[in-house]
């Protein structure tokens, strides 16, 4: 199942990105509900859709650690 995540590392929401029962995708939320932080739905080291266990925080595809990843490509991209 598709999902998306919190970015920020003190907050656990999470959200499935489609609707078990009726299979309907569901629209990623700009922010968190909870904190305001960014919601992540795509892995920032491979780019492939978050699929999978949504508590687990890993990508599927490339095995990288999301919210990692992200605050790495973050950091990257305020040094250039």
């Amino acid at each position: 199942m598709p999902y998306a995540l919190c970015s920020n590392s003190e907050c656990d929401f999470t959200i499935e990105l489609q609707d078990k029962a009726t299979g309907q995708p569901i629209e990623t939320p700009q922010e968190c509900p909870f904190c305001e932080s960014q919601v992540i739905s795509l892995c920032p080291n491979c780019g492939f859709l978050l699929m999978g266990n949504s508590r687990e925080h890993i990508c599927g595809f490339c095995k990288a650690d999301i919210r990692f990843s992200l605050a790495s490509l973050q950091a990257r991209n305020r040094t250039v």
